[in-house]
């Protein structure tokens, strides 16, 4: 988990160095990921437990109990969700690092960039090597789904 809020505290600061659109929009597309799939964590079953979307640094079962706990959601507005998690969490990925890259591309801070880039994507790995797979929520978790998937290949 440090290696992922180190990438993070590192990427927010070197784009309020950069770009103050280019961090707002990140931090839109952060939170929009967030209260979608605040959706999805409300129809776990197995809120009380450890949640591995905690350890991503997402706050999605945190509003699931305070926003949506009383609601019930058809499948289709998960699966819905689900789409949507998808596209603004990609979305605020490609805006955080894609940018910090071409943004430093010819700055010496690169190198910096470079090992924040290393340590998210190898929480990512680990994260979908050992966290989904063991999730409890397999049905209803897009990331768990995505984990399945490419455990497959």
């Amino acid at each position: 988990m440090n290696s992922v809020v180190i990438s993070f505290l590192g990427l927010i600061i070197l784009l309020a160095l950069k770009s103050t659109t280019l961090l707002i929009l990140f931090i839109v597309f952060y939170i929009l990921t967030n209260f979608v799939g605040g959706i999805i964590c409300s129809q776990c079953p197995f809120q009380s437990k450890l949640c591995p979307g905690v350890l991503q640094l997402y706050f999605m079962p945190f509003l699931s109990k305070l926003i949506y706990r009383k609601k019930e959601y058809s499948k289709k507005a998960i699966e819905l969700g689900a789409i949507f998690v998808g596209i603004f969490g990609s979305a605020y990925y490609l805006i955080g690092f894609v940018s910090l890259f071409i943004l430093y591309w010819t700055s010496p801070l690169l190198i910096v960039v470079l090992v924040l880039l290393g340590l998210f994507f190898t929480h990512f790995f680990l994260s979908f090597t050992i966290l989904c797979p063991n999730c409890t929520n397999k049905e209803n978790c897009p990331m768990t789904r995505v984990s399945n998937v490419l455990g497959k290949e």
